[in-house]
């Protein structure tokens, strides 16, 4: 769906299953953007990042566009 480009956003949640919702809507939006209207192959990686006074989680979300 992103053809190499770097997408970073920042967001809050209060659970992972937020994160994920947040994730898989981005694909989705994105994919309608193109018009398109199925992802397939989606996978959404959590790595969680510590820091000092810190914590947060990367998220990665990755698919394909396609129209069925």
């Amino acid at each position: 769906i992103n053809e190499g480009v770097i997408y970073m956003k920042w967001y809050e949640a209060n659970t992972i299953d937020e994160l994920k919702s947040m994730a898989r809507n981005a694909l989705e939006n994105k994919a309608r953007l193109l018009d398109m209207n199925c992802i397939l192959g989606l996978n959404i990686d959590l790595e969680p990042i510590f820091g000092s006074n810190y914590s947060m989680f990367m998220v990665s979300a990755t698919g394909t566009a396609c129209k069925i």
